[in-house]
C-alpha cells in the first residue's frame, strides 16, 4: 500500500506534564520539609510528634538524618536514628531545593534507612519541587534507592543540567533494591554526546526486584547513538514500567542484558513513547515478560526491537507477550531500514527466540511491519508457530509485511508461514483512529479493530478467550489510561 498515507497526521506530539499535588499534609504527612519555616536542629521525635509546629528545613535532613550528606554511605548508619523511618511520609514544600555541598558518589539522596513492604518510606512533593545541586563533585544519581528497600519518591522535578553527572547512570536509580518506586517524576535530560557517557537514562533499575517507574514524564536523554533511554533495566525481576510519557530521547525503554542473574517477569505497559531516534522498546537478553498497551509513535528506526546474545550462559529472548500495542509511523526517518517489530542476534553465537507472541497490535503507516536485521535468524523461527507468533493484528499503510531471510514478503506470503491467519479484512483495513480523541489513537465507532482481537491478557476481565479491541485502547469504552495518570 502507498506510504503516501503518511501525510495523514494524528495528534501524537509531546505534552506539558505537571505533577499533581499530593494529599493535604494533615492527612498523610508524618514529616514536613519547609525551607522557609523549618529548622534542621529539631529532633526526629519533635518533627514526627507535631509536624504542624516542628518541621525540618532541608530534604537531606529527612533522608540522611543530618543536613550535610556523609561522604561515605557506610556513615549513614551513624545518623539513621534521626532520619525518616519505615512508615514515614515526608511531605516536601514547593520550591527549589538545592544542595550546595560538594559530593561525589552513587546516589545523592540515599536514605539512611529502608522501609518495609507494609511500611515504606515515602517522599512526596507538594506542588512543584525542583531538586538541584550547586556544590560540585560528581554523582551518578539523585533520587531513588541504592542498597535500600521500599523507598518511594513522588512528584519531584529534576533537570539534569542542574547536576554534574559522571558514569553511565542518571537522575533516578533503583539498584540492589526491592519494592522501591519513582512516581510522577518530571525528568528533563541533556545530550551527553561530547562526554560519551554510555547508558544514559532518566530511570535506571539494576539488580532491582518488584520496583516501579510510573506516571513519569521523561525527555531529552541523548548521547549521539542508541544508548540513551527513558528507562533502562539490568538484572532486574518483577519490575513494572507503566503509564510514562517518554519523548525526545534516543530510546524509550530497554531491558538490557542479564549480567549476573536472569532478567525475568518485567512488565512494560500503557506508556506513551514518541519522538524517538532509535527505538520505542528494546528487549535485550530477557525472558518471561510482557509489553502491552503502549502507544509508540514517530520513531526513526524500530518500534519494538528484540536482540539475543550469549553472555553469562544466557541466550535468547523468550516467552514475551507483546500485545495490544499501537505503533504509528515507525521508521519515521524514511530510510526504509526500520520496522514496527525488529529482530537481531547480538553475537555470532547461534541464539534463539522462543515462545514470543504478538497478538492484537495495530501497525499504522510503517513501511515494514517485521524485519530481521542481520539475516542470521533461521526462517524456521518465523514459521514454527512457537518461536515468534503473530495473530489478530491490524496492519495498514505498509510497503512490506516482513523482510526476513526468506525474502521480502507480502501479506499472502506472510500468512503462508502460519502468521496472522485470521480474517484478511480485519488485518489490512484502516483502523480508523478518532483523531479528536485523547492522543488521537482511540478507535472510531466503525473501526474494524473493535472487538477484533483475542483478549489473551484478560484486559476486560471476562477471560482470555473473549474479544478485545486491537491496539492500546482495549476496553469496551476505550477508557484505558495511556501515559501519565494525572489524578
Amino acid at each position: 500500500m502507498a506510504i503516501a498515507l503518511r501525510t495523514s497526521k494524528l495528534r501524537f506530539g509531546p505534552r506539558v506534564f505537571v505533577p499533581p499535588p499530593p494529599p493535604p499534609p494533615s492527612v498523610d504527612a508524618t514529616i514536613i520539609i519547609d525551607p522557609v519555616n523549618g529548622n534542621d536542629a529539631y529532633t526526629y521525635d519533635q518533627v514526627t510528634g507535631d509536624p504542624s509546629i516542628y518541621r525540618w528545613a532541608t530534604l537531606g535532613r529527612a533522608v540522611w538524618g543530618v543536613s550535610v550528606r556523609p561522604q561515605n554511605d557506610a556513615d549513614l548508619a551513624l545518623t539513621s536514628e534521626q532520619a525518616a523511618k519505615p512508615g514515614d511520609v515526608v511531605l516536601v514544600h514547593s520550591g527549589i531545593h538545592n544542595y550546595s555541598v560538594p559530593w561525589t558518589g552513587q546516589l545523592l539522596y540515599k536514605t539512611a534507612n529502608s522501609g518495609t513492604e507494609s511500611a515504606p518510606i515515602t517522599f512526596i512533593a507538594s506542588g512543584t519541587v525542583a531538586l538541584t545541586h550547586s556544590g560540585g563533585g560528581g554523582l551518578r544519581a539523585v533520587i531513588g534507592a541504592y542498597n535500600n528497600d521500599y523507598i518511594i519518591w513522588v512528584g519531584f522535578s529534576i533537570n539534569t543540567a542542574s547536576f554534574y553527572f559522571v558514569g553511565d547512570k542518571g537522575p533516578c536509580l533503583m539498584e540492589a533494591s526491592t519494592g522501591s518506586a519513582v512516581e510522577r517524576i518530571a525528568v528533563s535530560g541533556t545530550d551527553r554526546s561530547v562526554e560519551g557517557s554510555d547508558n544514559w537514562s532518566g530511570v535506571r533499575m539494576q539488580m532491582a526486584s518488584a520496583c516501579a517507574a510510573r506516571d513519569c514524564s521523561i525527555h531529552g536523554f541523548r548521547r549521539g547513538g542508541s544508548h540513551a533511554y527513558g528507562v533502562i533495566t539490568y538484572d532486574s525481576q518483577d519490575c513494572i514500567i507503566e503509564n510514562n510519557d517518554i519523548y525526545d530521547c534516543e530510546g524509550g525503554v530497554i531491558l538490557k542484558g542479564q549480567q549476573s542473574r536472569l532478567q525475568t517477569d518485567n512488565v512494560i505497559r500503557r506508556n506513551h513513547l514518541h519522538g524517538l531516534s532509535y527505538a520505542g522498546v528494546v528487549l535485550f537478553g530477557a525472558s518471561a515478560g510482557s509489553v502491552y498497551q503502549n502507544l509508540i509513535t514517530d520513531v526513526d528506526r524500530f518500534g519494538i526491537f528484540m536482540l539475543t546474545y550469549n553472555d553469562f550462559g544466557v541466550a535468547g529472548v523468550s516467552e514475551f507477550m507483546v500485545a495490544n500495542n499501537t505503533l504509528v509511523r515507525i521508521d519515521a526517518q524514511g530510510a526504509n531500514s526500520g520496522a514496527a517489530f525488529a529482530f537481531k542476534t547480538g553475537t555470532s553465537v547461534p541464539t534463539e527466540f522462543f515462545g514470543n507472541q504478538f497478538p492484537n497490535n495495530i501497525v499504522y503507516l510503517c513501511p515494514t511491519v517485521v524485519r530481521s536485521i542481520d539475516g542470521m535468524i533461521p526462517t524456521s523461527e518465523f514459521s514454527d508457530g512457537v518461536s515468534l507468533l503473530w495473530r489478530h493484528n491490524n496492519y495498514f499503510g505498509y510497503t512490506t509485511v516482513a523482510s526476513i531471510p526468506l525474502g521480502n514478503l507480502d501479506f499472502v506470503s506472510w500468512q503462508s508461514l502460519g502468521q496472522d491467519s485470521h480474517a484478511v479484512e480485519t488485518l489490512i483495513s484502516d483502523p480508523q483512529f478518532n483523531a479528536s480523541s485523547s492522543l488521537g489513537a482511540k478507535l472510531s465507532a466503525g473501526s474494524p479493530a473493535i472487538d477484533a482481537g483475542l483478549d489473551v491478557l484478560n484486559l476486560r476481565g471476562a477471560g482470555t478467550s473473549g474479544p478485545v479491541n486491537m491496539g492500546c485502547y482495549a476496553l469496551i469504552n476505550q477508557s484505558d489510561e495511556i501515559g501519565p495518570r494525572l489524578s
